[in-house]
C-alpha cells in the first residue's frame, strides 16, 4: 500500500513538471510574438516572403561584410502547438532576440526535423550556426556544412535552398562551391532577392576577382528597387571599387550611398578612408 502511494505521488509530481514546461514553452511563444512581429519590415517579396530584422540585424553584427541577410517572414499567429514546425521557429527567433543562439540552433533543428521538407527552416538554423561560427565555434562548421547539402538534396531547384548553401560556403571558406550555389540561386530566383546579389559580389570580392564584383553589384542594383534594401550591396560595391583601384568612382558611390541613407556608419568609415588615399 505505502509503495503504491509513493508512486502514485511521483506519478503526479511527474505530470506537474510536465505541465509546467509547456507553461514555459507557451509563455516563450507569446514572447517570441512579442519579439519577432514588431520587426517585419514591410517590404513585400512573392510568395509571402519578407526580411525579418531579427535575425538579419544580428548577423550583420557579427560579420558585417555580410550585410543583411533576407529570411522569410514567420506568421501573424505563431501556433502554441509543440508538434507544430512553426511554434519551434518561432521560439528559436525569441532565443536569438535574446541572444541565446545555442538554444535558438535547438529550437530551428526541431523545426527542421518536425517539417523536413521545408527549406526555410534549414535556412534559419544554419544562419543561426553561421553566427556561432563567426563568434568562434569551429565545432559547428561540419554540422552547418552538412545542412548546407542537406537543404540543398531537399529542395535542388529551390532559390533560397541554394543561398543557404552559399552562405554557408562563403562563411566556411569554400568560396568556389559559395559561387557555385549563388549564381545556381541566381538563375532560379523571381523575386530579386536583395541577399544573392549581396553574397554573389562578396563571394566575388573574396576571390580576388573586383571588376566581377563591381559588375555583380551593379547590375544587383538595378534588380532591387528598394533602394533602403540595396545599402549593403552599395557597400561592397565601393568595396571592390576600392580594390580594383577606382578611388574617385569609390568616393562618388559612397556619396550617392549617403544620399539614400545619411550618416550611414560604414559608408562614412569608407568615405573618410577613401579621401585619406585621395589626398596621399
Amino acid at each position: 500500500m505505502r509503495g503504491a502511494l509513493e508512486e502514485s505521488s511521483r506519478a503526479r509530481e511527474s505530470v506537474h513538471g510536465e505541465l509546467d514546461r509547456l507553461q514555459q514553452e507557451l509563455e516563450a511563444v507569446s514572447q517570441a510574438r512579442e519579439l519577432v512581429l514588431p520587426l517585419v519590415t514591410d517590404v513585400e517579396e512573392p510568395d509571402g516572403l519578407a526580411p525579418r530584422e531579427l535575425l538579419r540585424e544580428l548577423l550583420r553584427g557579427d560579420f558585417e561584410r555580410m550585410g543583411h541577410l533576407s529570411c522569410r517572414d514567420p506568421s501573424p499567429s505563431p501556433p502554441a502547438d509543440p508538434q507544430r514546425a512553426q511554434y519551434w521557429d518561432t521560439l528559436g527567433l525569441a532565443y536569438v532576440g535574446g541572444d541565446r543562439l545555442k538554444d535558438g540552433s535547438s529550437a530551428f533543428d526541431r523545426a527542421s526535423a518536425l517539417a523536413p521538407y521545408d527549406v526555410r527552416y534549414y535556412g534559419d538554423l544554419a544562419r543561426a550556426y553561421v553566427v556561432l561560427i563567426q563568434r568562434g565555434d569551429k565545432t559547428l562548421v561540419s554540422p552547418a556544412r552538412d545542412i548546407a547539402e542537406r537543404v540543398v538534396r531537399v529542395d535542388p531547384n529551390n532559390p533560397l535552398a541554394n543561398q543557404t548553401r552559399a552562405v554557408v560556403m562563403m562563411i566556411t571558406n569554400d568560396l568556389p562551391e559559395a559561387l557555385k550555389s549563388v549564381e545556381r540561386a541566381l538563375a532560379l530566383d523571381k523575386s530579386n532577392n536583395a541577399e544573392i546579389y549581396l553574397t554573389k559580389t562578396q563571394v566575388l570580392s573574396g576571390l580576388g576577382r573586383p571588376a566581377d564584383a563591381i559588375a555583380s553589384a551593379r547590375f544587383g542594383i538595378t534588380r532591387i528597387p528598394n533602394p533602403l534594401n540595396q545599402i549593403q550591396i552599395r557597400i561592397e560595391l565601393v568595396r571592390a571599387l576600392v580594390a580594383n583601384g577606382q578611388l574617385s568612382d569609390a568616393l562618388t558611390e559612397v556619396d550617392a550611398l549617403l544620399g539614400i541613407q545619411p550618416n550611414q556608419p560604414m559608408a562614412q568609415q569608407l568615405k573618410n578612408q577613401i579621401q585619406a588615399a585621395l589626398a596621399r
